[in-house]
């Protein structure tokens, strides 16, 4: 990602479009392996309202799930 483009939102306005239309192509969550160093990125999906689990599949990365019957 260009240096330029950090903290306009674009990343936001991304994941938002993604969460949208997966919601109206009816999926019932999303789920994602993130680094468990990645905190702007773990406070990234919090913020959009994701939970983070224990991902037993890789003890590095953190499981974060959004339900998408929620809004």
């Amino acid at each position: 990602m260009r240096s330029d483009w950090k903290n306009r939102g674009v990343g936001w306005a991304l994941m938002t479009r993604l969460i949208a239309v997966a919601r109206q192509r009816g999926l019932g969550r999303l789920t994602a392996p993130v680094l468990r160093e990645n905190e702007r990125m773990l406070a990234f999906c919090r913020d959009l309202g994701f939970t983070a689990a224990f991902n037993p599949d890789d003890a590095e990365t953190v499981r974060v799930t959004l339900a998408l019957d929620q809004r």
